[in-house]
Formats: structure tokens, sequence, C-alpha cells
């Protein structure tokens, strides 16, 4: 069975949903059955046939990928990829990492269930854990929120394993504003036709949301994920019903966050400056409103 031509690879909260789906029309891709397989992350140990298992290859393709955002994040993925799909291209999408990170953070909140503090608390608290090195417990958690947005030190974590003629390295605005022009990089990037326009384009994908009810928000998350039959529904829906789910989470949820308080953006804004400086000279672009 042909194993993945190309990866995406990350960054989590950062557009990698968007790309998946743009890619899906295209008649010389062929993706895998799910969108995050996670094999060379949390499940390397299910084996290469279970990986192999999650490809329908159709005919014609030219590539074949997947996209798992934790791969950008766990130290023992780049060697595992090199070793298993030596040839492989990547592709990483990056996001202003304040954002990215308040996207995180509301992900947790709305979608999991899993944080209960405030923003700013669980900044405040991130922050002093990362410090102190806590390497467990909900603080360990946060301190996410933070590292998964030192994206210079990701990618090097790559570079040190891959070519950088076999890194691709987008920006989350840019697929926003000019999907036409990012997405004609990335088919002449994996090599199949970059003239193919998919009619999804313009849609959203994986959008914030916010309860309109916090009642009937506790209910669902009890339900769903109080235990692994809620679970499994929801990881069906999601990939199987997906018009479906989304009716769903309309009656339940408005898009969009409350917005972020200034003080404690700039202290993010803060905090990632030197980070963003050492990413704009690796990849040779000026990233001016990150630092907004």
């Amino acid at each position: 069975m042909p194993l993945p031509t190309f990866l995406i690879c990350g960054a989590e909260k950062a557009g990698t949903t968007a790309l998946f789906n743009f890619m899906k029309g295209h008649p010389e891709i062929s993706l895998s059955t799910e969108k995050e397989l996670h094999y060379f992350s949390s499940n390397y140990e299910k084996g290469l046939e279970w990986y192999e298992g999650k490809f329908r290859v159709k005919k014609g393709a030219k590539a074949i990928g997947e996209a798992s955002p934790s791969y950008m994040y766990d130290e023992r993925v780049p060697e595992r990829i090199k070793s298993t799909l030596p040839d492989v291209k990547l592709i990483f999408i990056l996001r202003h990492p304040v954002d990215r990170a308040y996207s995180h953070y509301w992900h947790r909140v709305n979608r999991s269930g899993s944080e209960n503090l405030s923003f700013e608390e669980a900044i405040k608290r991130a922050i002093e854990a990362e410090k102190k090195g806590v390497k467990e417990g909900e603080d360990a958690e946060r301190i996410s929120y933070l590292t998964r947005g030192k994206y210079a030190e990701h990618l090097e974590r790559f570079k040190k394993v891959f070519p950088e003629e076999r890194m691709l390295v987008l920006i989350h605005r840019d697929l926003k504003n000019k999907p036409e022009e990012v997405m004609r990089r990335v088919f002449e990037f994996i090599g199949v036709d970059p003239d193919f326009r998919g009619e999804n384009w313009g849609e959203k994908h994986n959008v914030g949301i916010t309860p309109k009810s916090q009642i009937a928000d506790r209910m669902v998350k009890k339900i769903i994920f109080g235990n692994k039959a809620g679970i499994k529904f929801k990881f069906f829906m999601e990939n199987h019903m997906p018009s479906v789910w989304k009716m769903f989470g309309k009656m339940l949820y408005r898009e969009g966050y409350p917005p972020m308080k200034a003080k404690i953006r700039r202290v993010l804004l803060d905090y990632y400056e030197p980070h963003n400086r050492r990413l704009e000279k690796m990849i040779g672009r000026e990233l001016k409103w990150w630092y907004e």
C-alpha cells in the first residue's frame, strides 16, 4: 500500500483543517480517511500496517498525504518520519502566536471542557509553571498555550533531519486572504497540477465558537466527553456527517470569542517577540502584524 508523499505537520489552531479540506477536491491528491492520524506522535505503537490502512489511494493520484498538527511538537516525530518516509515533503502553516494561543485556550474551554480558568489566569499560571519547569498536571498542559507558538524551535528540530527544500512554511493570514496564491504554492511543492481551483476555498473551517447557553454547554460536554462512547460519536459525526454536526453546533454555539483584554495581549506579545524575530530570520520574511 502506498504511503504519504507529504505531511501537514502543524501548527495546531493555525489552519491545518482548512488546508486539508482545500486539497480534498484535487483529482491528483489522495488524503487519509481521517484528517488527524497522529501516527508518528501518539499512535506510533499501532504499527505501519495500521497507518497504511488509513489511506485509500484513488486512480491517478500523484500525491498522498495526511495532516496531524501534533507532529510539529513531539520531539520524537522528525526521526520517526525520516525512518519511515525518507523522501516525504513537509508542510507547516503558522498563525500569529498570540491568536493561536487564544484559540487553543478556547478550544479547551468550549470543545473539550478541560479548561476552567479565565484566559488571564491560565496564561499567568502557564508562565509561572514554565519558569518552574512543571512537567505534569493541568498547568503543564497550559504551558502548551505558550510553547506551541515558539515556531522557530519546532521548525529547527525538523531542519536537523530534513533538507529545507522539502519543507514548506505557510502563513495562516495568507491562506485566509489569498487562498489561490497559497494553494498554487502547495500544489507545486507536492507535485500536482497547480491550476486546480476548489469550490470550497471560500468556506470557513474549524471556526472558533462560544456557547449560547452555559447550561446546555455543560450538558453537551458531560454527554460527549464524559465517556468513550460520546467521544467516538463526536469523531464519527465530524468525519462522516460533518454537515449534520455543523448544524447541531450552530444551534448551541455562536461563532467567535470574546475580545482578548489588551493587558494580557501585551504580555504575550512581549513573550513571543524574541521567538518571532528568530522565525523571521529563518523563513526570510517580516511578520510585522505579529507584533500588534
